[in-house]
This record gives structure tokens, sequence and C-alpha cells, in this order.
């Protein structure tokens, strides 16, 4: 949602670190999946694989969608998306 949003804006979807608001005294900062994987690649860590994970989280989704097939979508998914950072969380494989 939020890569729908800087793009209808015409904005381009940026690759430091956002404040997206906090809860009491702990900020909520998204990171852009890139980075990430930068920082832990300067950490010495290799990346050996990437999910993009609840892609298909929507309500509207889950309304009209069986979950047997909603679940079986989410799998096929989840390592084609990766590549482009679909979902609203990346799962990284790392190897020391």
């Amino acid at each position: 949602m939020s890569r729908l949003r800087y793009m209808m804006r015409g904005e381009k979807i940026p690759a430091a670190a956002v404040d997206i608001g906090s809860h009491g005294d702990i900020p909520y900062v998204n990171h852009h999946p890139e980075t990430v994987q930068g920082q832990l690649q300067a950490a010495g860590f290799h990346v050996k694989g990437r999910l993009s994970v609840s892609n298909l989280r929507h309500p509207a989704v889950k309304l009209v969608m069986p979950k047997r097939v909603m679940l079986a979508m989410e799998n096929k998914a989840q390592e084609r998306l990766a590549g482009i950072h679909f979902g609203p969380s990346i799962f990284f494989l790392l190897e020391k």
C-alpha cells in the first residue's frame, strides 16, 4: 500500500528510514529492504534468500478468496515478489 501511495503522489520511494509514527516512547520506522540488505552484508552476513510475506493480507482479499486458495497463492508468490519488495514484510535468509 505504501508503494501505491508514493506512486499515486508521483513521489520516489525513499531508500532511507522513514518514521511512520510512534507508540509511546518507541518510534516505528520503515527501512527499505535494500538498505537493510546492505547493512547485513556490511556486518558480514551473506543473503542466501528473501521472502515477501503477507502479500495478500488486505481485508478485501480475505473476504472474497477462500483461505486455502489464498494460502496457496501466498506460498507461490513469496519468493517471486521478494525481488520487487512487494509485501509489507521481507524476510532474509542469512549465512554468517
